[in-house]
């Protein structure tokens, strides 16, 4: 680690650079993310196509935001495999470095928790034979 000078002329110490975001979005283009988010669309769709009708509308957002979470964690957990959970940093200058979890991590169960939510919601909305994904039956 060193030093960066910053805009106003003034050295601070250089802070872990976050990997992941620019180099999952070089990795995978934008549109091979767009088909990787409808791909899991048709899927979920498929798996809730028993919604009953006045609902389905409704639910339809939500099953949109589900394969884009979906997607969003697939590409986060790889980024987590490769680089850790944790990175050293450095407070200060002369400072001591130590580990802290990385931005990504904490990303990841954010939006895990959602996605768990969301199929959550959407297996309570089907008939009660219908449920598939398993979720509802951790309520049991």
């Amino acid at each position: 680690m060193g030093v960066v000078n910053d805009t106003q002329g003034n050295f601070r110490p250089r802070v872990a650079q976050m990997k992941g975001s620019g180099e999952m979005a070089t990795k995978k283009t934008k549109s091979t993310a767009k088909s990787r988010e409808q791909a899991e669309y048709d899927r979920l769709s498929e798996l809730y196509q028993n919604i009953p009708k006045n609902k389905r509308k409704l639910v339809d957002g939500l099953i949109v935001q589900a394969a884009r979470l979906r997607v969003s964690l697939d590409d986060l957990w790889e980024d987590l495999q490769k680089n850790g959970n944790t990175e050293m940093f450095q407070q200060k200058y002369d400072g001591v470095t130590f580990p802290r979890e990385r931005p990504e991590s904490k990303i990841f169960a954010i939006r895990d928790k959602s996605y768990l939510s969301i199929i959550k919601k959407l297996d309570e909305l089907l008939p009660a034979q219908e449920v598939k994904s398993g979720f509802s039956k951790l309520d049991d």
